[in-house]
C-alpha cells in the first residue's frame, strides 16, 4: 500500500493580532506572507511498505494570535486545516497531531527575524519507523498588499491574455507585487504587476490584499 503523508495544510481565515510577531522568549519574525521550502522528498519503508512525504513548497499567512504565544500558519495553495503552533520557552514554535497510525511533531526554530528552520517528524505508533524532513520558512511580503507567487514558470505579457506580446517571464516561486487585475477574452483572471506587465492566474497565485 502506498501512503502519502502531506505536510502542507490550508484554511482561509483572517489575520489576527499585531503586524509584528512577539519577540519575547526568543520568538521572532514578521507577520505576513511567508514561503515554505522543503529540503527534499523523503522516502522510507516500514514493514516492507513504502511510505513517503511529498513536500509542497508554497506560501502561507503567518500570524500571531492575541496573547503572543500562539501562532497560526494558513497555507494558501493546498487544502486542509490550519496549523496552530504554540511557542516553547526557547522560542521555538511547536505543533503536534495524532493521525491514524502516526504521530507528527513540527518544530520551527527561529533563525534571525525573517526565517525559521522547520523539522517535521512522523513516528509510526507501532514503533516500526520514523520519517523526518526539514524546511525553511522565509518571509516574503506584507499581507497588506497584493502580491503574486508563481507556482510554475510562465510568461509576463503587455496585456491580459495570451494574444498579447511576451515582455518577460516569472520563474517558479518568484514574487511580484500586483496593482490590479482583469479578465482575458477567454475569461481567465490576469494580474497587473507593478512593472506594467500582466501574468495569468494559471501560473501565479494572488496572495495578500487583492481586493481591487
Amino acid at each position: 500500500m502506498l501512503r502519502r503523508l502531506i505536510f502542507a495544510v490550508v484554511l482561509v481565515v483572517s489575520l489576527l493580532g499585531p503586524p509584528l510577531l512577539s519577540t519575547e522568549a526568543g520568538g521572532s519574525g514578521n507577520a505576513g506572507i511567508w514561503l515554505e521550502t522543503w529540503d527534499s522528498e523523503v522516502v522510507d519503508y516500514c514493514a516492507d511498505t513504502r511510505y513517503y512525504v511529498t513536500p509542497l513548497n508554497e506560501p502561507f499567512v503567518f500570524s500571531v494570535m492575541p496573547g503572543g504565544i500562539v501562532f497560526q500558519v494558513e497555507y494558501l495553495f493546498s487544502t486542509g486545516p490550519a496549523v496552530i503552533l504554540g511557542r516553547a520557552a526557547n522560542g521555538s514554535l511547536i505543533y503536534s497531531q495524532v493521525i491514524p497510525d502516526w504521530i507528527q511533531l513540527i518544530e520551527a526554530v527561529p533563525s534571525g527575524t525573517n526565517a525559521y528552520r522547520v523539522t517535521s517528524t512522523f513516528w509510526r505508533t507501532d514503533g516500526s519507523c520514523v520519517i523526518s524532513n526539514q524546511a525553511w520558512w522565509t518571509y516574503g511580503t506584507s499581507a497588506d498588499i497584493c502580491s503574486v507567487w508563481a507556482f510554475r514558470d510562465g510568461n509576463r505579457r503587455n496585456g491580459p491574455g495570451t494574444q498579447n506580446t511576451v515582455v518577460g517571464n516569472l520563474s517558479r516561486t518568484q514574487w511580484m507585487q500586483a496593482i490590479g487585475q482583469g479578465l482575458a477574452p477567454d475569461g481567465v483572471l490576469w494580474y497587473w504587476l507593478i512593472d506594467g506587465s500582466w501574468v495569468s492566474s494559471r501560473i501565479a497565485l494572488g496572495v495578500g490584499n487583492c481586493n481591487f
